[in-house]
């Protein structure tokens, strides 16, 4: 039965972010991706999240490229801006990039995630991710002081980007505040 698979997948891809080992987590991943791909095999609908777990669980194992491939089809199939899950495909297109070190890349497929939330990584989180591995920090810090200052409860990490910033920059003062 797709359902049951599907429900597999689901139940490992909340499972996996808990794993504090990366190869653990690529593991169990690797394992969402398996029965995702059972779902499919096994006709879950088109509508199904199965099909976009199965090219996000490629990038969450660190299978960057696996994960592009999957993700560029889906966005061949459906298109980012017509379907109801377009936001989710550009998001992965820019997650596979960063896999992938095409930071450039990266930075142009950030531009088309039409969600944005100042706590989460989507469009903001993603783009101070990618500008703070190019180096930079500048557009980092900027990015990260906007959500910060749009929300500042919640999404701790947006501190610890921003202590890393000022660190990098030299600013120790600030980094430890």
């Amino acid at each position: 039965d797709a359902s049951y698979y599907g429900k597999r997948d689901f139940i490992l891809r909340e499972l996996a972010p808990y794993e504090i080992y990366s190869a653990n987590k690529y593991a169990i991943f690797d394992l969402a991706n398996q029965d995702a791909q059972s779902a499919i095999e096994l006709g879950a609908p088109s509508s199904a999240y199965v099909y976009r777990h199965y090219a996000r669980n490629f990038i969450e194992a660190n299978h960057c490229q696996e994960g592009l491939e999957e993700t560029q089809k889906l966005i061949q199939q459906y298109g980012t801006q017509t379907s109801d899950y377009g936001q989710y495909y550009s998001l992965y297109l820019t997650e596979a990039y960063i896999c992938l070190g095409e930071l450039d890349l990266a930075l142009e497929s950030a531009q088309a995630i039409t969600c944005d939330d100042p706590v989460s990584t989507c469009k903001s989180g993603l783009l101070a991710e990618i500008y703070l591995q190019s180096g930079d920090y500048e557009n980092a810090l900027n990015t990260v002081n906007y959500m910060i200052n749009w929300q500042p409860a919640g999404g701790g990490w947006r501190y610890f980007i921003r202590a890393l910033i000022y660190y990098k920059q030299g600013q120790i003062d600030l980094a430890q505040q």
